[in-house]
């Protein structure tokens, strides 16, 4: 679904990449919302460097993800890394070991489900990941210990703002993000990872 940044429907950029990808026992789901002028490559840039890496990576656990999602964001071309930047959402299934990881204000569920035949009969929230906003109390005390100014506002409003090399101000509404290089090292693309075992959720249910 295309976003509206104002202007003529002609001249709409859809910056965001949604993807489903499975190799041998493994499943990743997830999403990468962009923004700014050249969100939508990076958005695409790094999903394709995420799913190609993991395809490679021979041990999957918390650090090894943590380290792909960095090296994405550190080896992510200037000209567009500069312009653009984008979330990063997604969860990993290997076997019964879900790793649910997010870089941003984009989140993901874990949803327990009741059916009966075709029909919904109940859904529950089991899991969600956090989204990084400038307000949150740990985001808010590293970004300000990092020189940054944080502007708090009602609602889902608040800002992180800093000037680029070019002196140009702006307000990012996410404490962490792929891309974003005008930002600086405290906007970082540091994931926060989550694990779960599908029997223990299953259990507890």
């Amino acid at each position: 679904l295309v976003g509206s940044k104002g202007g003529r429907d002609i001249e709409q950029v859809n910056q965001d990449r949604a993807f489903v990808y499975e190799f041998g026992d493994t499943r990743v789901t997830g999403v990468m919302d962009g923004h700014s002028d050249f969100g939508h490559l990076v958005s695409e840039w790094s999903r394709n460097e995420l799913l190609q890496t993991l395809h490679s990576l021979e041990n999957l656990d918390e650090k090894s993800i943590s380290d792909v999602v960095v090296s994405i964001d550190s080896s992510m071309p200037e000209s567009i890394a500069l312009n653009g930047g984008a979330t990063a959402s997604f969860v990993i299934q290997k076997n019964k070991t879900l790793f649910f990881c997010n870089v941003g204000d984009s989140r993901s569920f874990l949803v327990a489900a009741s059916v009966s035949n075709t029909e919904l009969l109940d859904a529950t929230v089991v899991h969600s990941t956090e989204m990084h906003k400038p307000d949150s109390p740990g985001e808010r005390a590293r970004l300000e210990a990092a020189g940054m100014i944080v502007e708090v506002k009602d609602g889902d409003d608040s800002r992180v703002w800093y000037t680029s090399e070019g002196g140009i101000q702006s307000g990012l509404a996410m404490s962490r993000a792929l891309g974003d290089r005008d930002a600086g090292a405290a906007v970082t693309a540091e994931p926060v990872i989550d694990i779960l075992d599908i029997d223990n959720v299953q259990s507890q249910i």
